[in-house]
């Protein structure tokens, strides 16, 4: 149960079963994405990607098998290494990525690998014991802050000293805050200053964001999740 396919079976026989395991496992990692994202907005690449990394993995290193029956099993593993890094560094340079959906790529390039060098009985149970704790920890909301950090932009006017304007509001409204970056707009004639904020238990946003407002003149005040970018 625990022997490689390679050493089970016929070269091909157990090449074109390793495929068909990794396929379904990637087609399950895949759905397992799409439910635990399914209420936040994610790269429709992603889970076609999830579906293919682990059959791509265990196809490249299953013909390096193939070609070579004396294949020590760290060879294959370093080859894995390689092609895995390779897709990393494309990923990365092409668009950025959420760490949860590094986790998924990181997972799926593992099974591939073990997979490849013929361990299907151990992909299977490494595959189910992710399944579990991503499930647990996705009913769980485990490692989740139950009050979350917003970023608050406020335009300023010149005339405000903006390093002490909101004290007050900051102070009566948030647990926490810290002024990340402050700039000129508007050709120079205001400023904009950001700040990393986390409310108070129980405070609604628009309480703070309708007092900064009085402090500001009116000007454009925008409050976000911190890992919002536009």
């Amino acid at each position: 149960m625990f022997k490689s396919f390679y050493d089970l079976f016929t070269g091909w026989f157990a090449f074109l079963m390793i495929c068909l395991v990794a396929l379904v496992m990637g087609l399950i990692m895949a759905v397992l994405y799409k439910a635990t994202k399914r209420v936040e907005v994610y790269s429709k690449a992603m889970p076609f990607a999830l579906l293919l990394l682990p059959l791509a993995m265990s196809a490249v290193l299953g013909l390096v098998n193939l070609r070579n029956g004396e294949i020590e099993a760290s060879d294959a593993v370093r080859v894995g290494l390689v092609v895995s890094c390779g897709i990393a560094l494309t990923r990365f340079r092409s668009e950025p990525m959420k760490i949860e959906d590094l986790v998924y790529i990181v997972l799926s390039t593992v099974l591939g690998i073990v997979l490849g060098i013929g361990y299907v009985a151990y992909a299977v149970i490494a595959f189910l014991l992710f399944a579990i704790i991503i499930v647990v920890f996705t009913l769980t909301k485990f490692g989740e802050n139950k009050n979350p950090v917003m970023m608050l932009r406020v335009q300023i006017p010149e005339s405000l000293n903006w390093e002490d304007a909101f004290k007050a509001p900051l102070d009566k409204y948030c647990q926490s805050y810290k002024l990340m970056r402050t700039k000129t707009v508007d050709y120079g004639q205001l400023y904009e200053a950001s700040y990393n904020i986390v409310l108070k238990k129980g405070v609604v946003g628009k309480q703070l964001v309708d007092e900064v407002r009085s402090l500001n003149g009116n000007l454009q005040i925008v409050l976000s999740d911190a890992s919002y970018k536009d």
